[in-house]
């Protein structure tokens, strides 16, 4: 584990988890398009790796994934 004054370099942050999710897409015409999901994030991991030994768990736990967006096609013609 780490000391609260340690620094860390050449190391990644790394999330793993396993997500039940439900999503609607909506065309608002050709080009535009609205995307809703909500899902659930269990088994989650959130850890900070140096070559590849665990350095420091998160000990993230499970939680509620919202995700709201708006996509432009640019290839439609």
């Amino acid at each position: 584990m780490l000391d609260t004054n340690e620094m860390i370099s050449d190391s990644k942050l790394e999330f793993k988890a396993i997500k039940l999710a439900l999503g609607y897409s909506y065309r608002l015409d050709k080009n535009w398009t609205t995307k809703c999901n909500v899902g659930y994030l269990t088994n989650s991991e959130l850890t900070i790796k140096e070559n590849d030994n665990k350095i420091y768990d998160f000990d993230s736990t499970e939680s509620l994934s919202i995700n709201v967006g708006l996509s432009f096609n640019l290839n439609k013609k």
